[in-house]
């Protein structure tokens, strides 16, 4: 069923491109599929991540920020991941040095935002200095985390350079071949 969902929305966003750009609808079916092999969630989670794939991005509004704050203007015309962590997240730390290099390697066309949640947000600085996270970060209210679609840590939402929501819920693994997907 989850297969069946996904490989229908992504025939339906696909044939949004038009005939103009078979190429890009490609592209776009490489995508769906690539989120659909790294979704992290179960039925009952998909169901809900459903209603925002595919939709415009929710302004994302963090606060406190580390590592200065990432603006609307910046984001614009760049692929966008936002990471929702937790400081009590051991997972969410593993996965820190993969989302630094992401930062780092495609420094000119993507941005890894950190979005701290999920409780124990009071000592978000002091663990992504300790974490050694050099992409910025700021404090997620519950409901910037629940339009995002924030259902575990870590969480990560994929932004296409239009400001579509592309993948979410998807593994750490399968993070850069979604970004090289999109930069075809």
């Amino acid at each position: 069923m989850v297969r069946a969902v996904l490989v229908a929305l992504g025939a339906l966003a696909a044939m949004s491109y038009g005939a103009a750009s078979v190429a890009r609808a490609e592209d776009y079916k490489a995508v769906v599929r690539l989120a659909r092999e790294g979704y992290w969630g179960k039925q009952q989670e998909l169901n809900q991540h459903l209603k925002i794939l595919g939709q415009k991005a929710p302004e994302l509004k963090l606060g406190d920020w580390r590592g200065g704050a990432v603006t609307a203007e910046q984001m614009k015309g760049k692929i966008v991941i936002v990471d929702f962590w937790a400081t009590w997240c051991e997972s969410c730390k593993k996965t820190v040095p993969a989302l630094n290099e992401i930062a780092k390697k495609y420094k000119d066309k993507v941005i890894v935002v950190g979005a701290c949640a999920g409780g124990g947000e009071e000592s978000m600085w002091g663990v992504a200095e300790e974490w050694k996270m050099t992409y910025p970060t700021g404090k997620a209210s519950e409901e910037t985390a629940k339009a995002w679609g924030a259902l575990w840590y870590p969480h990560y939402v994929v932004v296409d350079a239009k400001g579509t929501i592309r993948a979410l819920g998807v593994t750490p693994a399968a993070l850069e071949p979604i970004i090289e997907a999109l930069l075809k």
